[in-house]
């Protein structure tokens, strides 16, 4: 429901940058938005009473929120293009011990650009640390639950510079706005050690990223090496 509000709001803006006066637009319609997905959604549910009100109220305060802090963005002067939202992106990999391309995709929720910066943006509508997105060593990636969410947004970030032959003189950061942590912001991947912040998303980062990919593939299609149950995060 949050994802095809905030699309809605954001896909006639593509292409331009957003004024405070477009956010306050989509201030104005948002409980009707919420209203209206939560029908197609929910057909013929009830939303005066049990779980279906609870999850209404809730999308609509974490979309208010999420709102309101993209106004206080602009108003503090910042610029914000909205260059792509729920993009659909695929790239076909062909992985030397394997006779067959694989090929990986997924939806990014938006793509902007902000004060120069290019960001690739998911939404989480659970809650996400900044702690989850420092990711100092890939090729703990595959076998630590912790950096599944770090995985998925540096998969993103190589697809899009992929699919648009990114030029990698323009800043790219990508990262997750958790909407049970909206206090914190845009949360962007992290490859400083120490209390530091280094975001940029580099050409060397993404080439290492993939070669760690392309490892735990292998890995998956080999059938010498079993799957194993995570202890940690059990079958559900």
């Amino acid at each position: 429901i949050i994802h095809d509000v905030l699309e809605d709001f954001y896909k006639p803006y593509i292409g331009n940058y957003l004024k405070p006066e477009d956010v306050k637009l989509m201030l104005s319609k948002y409980k009707d938005k919420t209203e209206f997905y939560f029908r197609q959604h929910f057909k013929n549910g009830n939303i005066v009473s049990g779980k279906n009100k609870l999850i209404f109220e809730v999308s609509k305060d974490f979309i208010y929120r999420f709102l309101h802090q993209e106004l206080d963005l602009l108003k503090s002067g910042s610029t914000l293009k909205i260059l792509g939202t729920e993009t659909v992106y695929s790239y076909e990999l062909n992985i030397p011990n394997l006779n067959f391309p694989i090929k990986v995709g997924g939806s990014v929720d938006r793509i902007d650009e902000l004060d120069g910066v290019l960001r690739i943006v998911d939404y989480k509508t659970g809650k996400v640390t900044q702690a989850e997105l420092k990711l100092l060593e890939f090729e703990k990636i595959p076998t630590d639950y912790k950096y599944t969410k770090a995985m998925q947004v540096m998969l993103y970030a190589y697809l899009y510079t992929k699919n648009n032959n990114h030029n990698f003189a323009i800043p790219l950061e990508a990262g997750i706005f958790s909407f049970k942590n909206r206090n914190a912001g845009f949360l962007k991947l992290n490859f400083a050690k120490g209390r530091s912040m280094d975001s940029m998303m580099t050409e060397e980062r993404i080439t290492e990223f993939m070669e760690v990919m392309h490892e735990l593939i292998t890995e998956i299609f080999d059938k010498t090496i079993p799957f194993k149950e995570n202890k940690d995060r059990p079958f559900q």
